[in-house]
């Protein structure tokens, strides 16, 4: 699994369906879609597998200002196409009502067109008009991750209605200039994080109080995800810091409020020491213990851990630390 850029994000508001893996009478798009025909929306074929990748569609009409995502890492193909790589592309959507979109999927690793890109497998064909349903970003399937509609309850920030986030516009850049933006941007990376990284079940501890989680969250290979539980965050937080101390990393010591002051204040990521066990999708709900499963730790140090297949344990990166800093 990659690691996440954090600095190249796109949000992109589609019609709300349940799998995304071409139209059919079963999975019509059930959002607020405007007066264009819903027959003719390129993203319903957004999560459908074709040689392990997946091809999305950005609306509207396939075209992305890539300077908004990141100007200096644009690159341009042999076709002529311009185009930005590893992109975390966030795909949300509102089910009946546009003003309260969520987040219902995501491509971690994508590479996004600026423009769209027309692709001629019949089994993307749109009926209405006897059209090829077009592309702008294309993902190794593993790297796409959709949301099942139970689980779809991350709300997204609405301009006209929370002073930031997105607007009328199908596409949201999330600009760095708003300190309000990057606190949500930090915000969903961390839930995203939560999602990949995590596939795991905790220990169980019957000592401890049992903090339970479940849902399963499908990628398009169906590759089982577990819901990690906020409560339980929030209880290795408490317990780590209590009340009054500042969030500080327990490999590193990094405190992103001493760095960066009011916007890191009370901001820290947290890992799932257990994160490399596999769990069968037949598993569902499980035991986590918030005290000795989860540890506070520093975006640096969280991908770090997860630079490898198996990550690396957490005194294991202490010592790494360690040994490095001396031979600084």
């Amino acid at each position: 699994m990659s690691i996440i850029d954090k600095d190249k994000l796109l949000f992109v508001a589609i019609d709300w369906m349940k799998y995304y893996k071409g139209l059919t009478e079963t999975d019509m798009p059930l959002g607020t879609g405007g007066s264009y025909p819903k027959e003719q929306k390129h993203e319903v074929y957004n999560f459908f597998e074709e040689d392990g990748k997946c091809y999305g569609y950005t609306p509207p009409w396939g075209q992305v200002n890539l300077a908004e995502i990141c100007a200096k890492d644009i690159k341009t193909s042999p076709d002529g196409y311009k185009y930005i790589e590893n992109v975390l592309v966030i795909f949300i959507g509102s089910k009946f009502d546009g003003k309260k979109r969520r987040l219902i999927g995501f491509y971690l690793d994508a590479t996004v067109f600026d423009k769209q890109y027309e692709n001629k497998n019949p089994k993307r064909i749109i009926k209405s008009n006897n059209r090829f349903a077009g592309y702008n970003v294309i993902v190794k399937a593993e790297n796409a991750f959709l949301l099942e509609e139970a689980e779809r309850n991350i709300e997204i920030p609405y301009s006209r209605r929370d002073g930031f986030g997105y607007g009328m516009h199908n596409l949201w850049y999330a600009p760095k200039y708003d300190s309000r933006v990057m606190e949500f941007r930090s915000e969903i990376i961390t839930r995203i994080e939560d999602i990949i990284n995590n596939i795991n079940i905790a220990e169980n501890n019957d000592n401890e109080t049992k903090y339970i989680e479940g849902g399963i969250i499908k990628s398009v290979k169906e590759v089982s995800q577990i819901k990690r539980n906020a409560e339980a965050r929030g209880k290795c937080l408490d317990y780590y810091f209590g009340s009054n101390k500042n969030y500080s990393c327990q490999i590193c010591g990094f405190d992103f409020e001493k760095k960066y002051g009011e916007i890191g204040k009370k901001y820290i990521e947290v890992h799932h020491i257990n994160s490399h066990t596999q769990v069968s999708k037949e598993i569902g709900e499980h035991i986590i213990d918030p005290k000795n499963d989860l540890i506070p730790v520093c975006s640096n140090c969280h991908s770090m851990v997860h630079i490898k297949k198996v990550p690396i344990g957490v005194n294991e990166m202490k010592e790494i630390i360690k040994t490095s800093a001396n031979f600084a």
